[in-house]
């Protein structure tokens, strides 16, 4: 039984993902439904006056933060009635970020399923501040759901890498439990840019590899003459990849593909989700 924390800010993308997650996870989980609060900075007049404003500011945003949960929590329950008791609703008085880590702590949090991006709906941003946040200050995983996705059972996960840590089982566990719940394939990914071959560091990885998904239907695929991002983004338009791997530690390989895209350059990004996996033991 794997617990699911589904933060939203009662935005549209919010939702995409959170039906995208109670599809996806089914009936076996234990879902957390979370949103954070802070009051309004208010200009102060007075410390008596400031005070009152304080907390008459507080109270409505705990007021409206409460509310909009009980309205997807009646979402849930209509368009989900057999997982609607599999939800637990959360409202904290807090940063987004620092909420979602102290929930995550308290409740052994598995997976974190979100939208990329919040309200705002910036058209031209493929990943919002609050995403971002999670992903580099918040050591779980996270499956990232672009607002345009919909939900089909994962048959081919791509993970992106460039052969160059020994990574632990547990550390791929996450991505190794999706592909045997689905039945999906993993294709891995990785680019030569310069050089025409591996070196031989990189094939005695390419091989412990082969041994950690020895029970996964799998397969390896170098692209040459092609950045990382480039082979990613060139991989996935070119095969029906439904889902997108990567570690958080590749914080380069990250920035990259996520930092500053143009739009046209993209698009794949809106159509596929992507699993961020955290390394707890390679520096």
């Amino acid at each position: 039984m794997k617990n699911i924390l589904l933060p939203t800010d009662f935005s549209e993308n919010a939702w995409n993902a959170i039906n995208y997650a109670l599809r996806m996870f089914s009936k076996t989980e234990n879902f957390y439904l979370f949103n954070s609060y802070t009051p309004p900075t208010a200009q102060p007049t007075s410390g008596v006056t400031s005070s009152k404003n304080t907390k008459l500011l507080s109270d409505m945003a705990r007021k409206s933060s409460e509310e909009g949960l009980t309205e997807v929590m009646n979402r849930i329950k209509k368009e989900f009635p057999d997982l609607a008791e599999k939800v637990k609703s959360i409202s904290a008085y807090d940063f987004f970020v620092s909420g979602v880590k102290s929930v995550v702590k308290k409740y052994e949090i598995d997976f974190i399923v979100m939208g990329t991006k919040g309200s705002s709906g910036v058209r031209e941003v493929i990943i919002g501040s609050n995403t971002a946040g999670v992903i580099g200050k918040v050591k779980c995983t996270v499956l990232a759901i672009p607002e345009t996705a919909v939900f089909k059972p994962v048959k081919e996960i791509a993970f992106a890498t460039e052969y160059d840590v020994y990574w632990e089982e547990s550390e791929l566990a996450p991505m190794i439990d999706i592909a045997k719940k689905w039945n999906a394939s993993i294709r891995i990914l990785h680019a030569l840019e310069a050089r025409n071959e591996l070196k031989s560091e990189q094939i005695k990885i390419k091989e412990y590899l082969d041994g950690i998904l020895e029970t996964i239907p799998h397969a390896h695929y170098t692209l040459s003459k092609l950045s990382l991002e480039s082979a990613v983004r060139a991989f996935t338009e070119s095969r029906e990849v439904d889902m997108l791997c990567m570690v958080a530690r590749h914080h380069n390989f990250f920035q990259r593909i996520f930092g500053k895209p143009r739009v046209e350059e993209i698009s794949f990004h809106i159509q596929i989700p992507y699993l961020v996996l955290h390394d707890y033991t390679h520096k």
